[in-house]
């Protein structure tokens, strides 16, 4: 006897989908968020950035979140808490991010 895999039906979505597998050990947010875009069929996912934090965390997690599928990132409150000239820097640094995980469309 085979055994089905478990579905999960989703509010806005009447087909059911799979259940996305959890890996047995922690190796790291990316394999997470993958198991997150699957999960999510054609939904778009986005990475909210959460409280404040350090240029280089806040774009770690960017990385990992766009190496993991993820479509692109909110983060408001690390932009916008920011001196001017401080965010602009950010941004610069999120935009060479966002860019080596872009989507051609040529």
């Amino acid at each position: 006897m085979s055994r089905q895999p478990r579905r999960r039906c989703w509010p806005n979505n009447r087909e059911a989908s799979p259940a996305a597998p959890v890996p047995a050990s922690d190796p790291g947010p990316q394999p997470s968020i993958a198991a997150v875009v699957r999960s999510a069929g054609r939904s778009l996912v986005l990475l909210s950035g959460g409280e404040r934090a350090p240029d280089e965390e806040v774009l770690t997690r960017a990385e990992e979140a766009m190496a993991g599928g993820a479509t692109g990132v909110i983060f408001g409150r690390n932009v916008w808490q920011r001196d001017h000239d401080e965010a602009l820097r950010f941004v610069a640094g999120l935009r060479d991010v966002l860019s080596r995980h872009s989507l051609a469309t040529d």
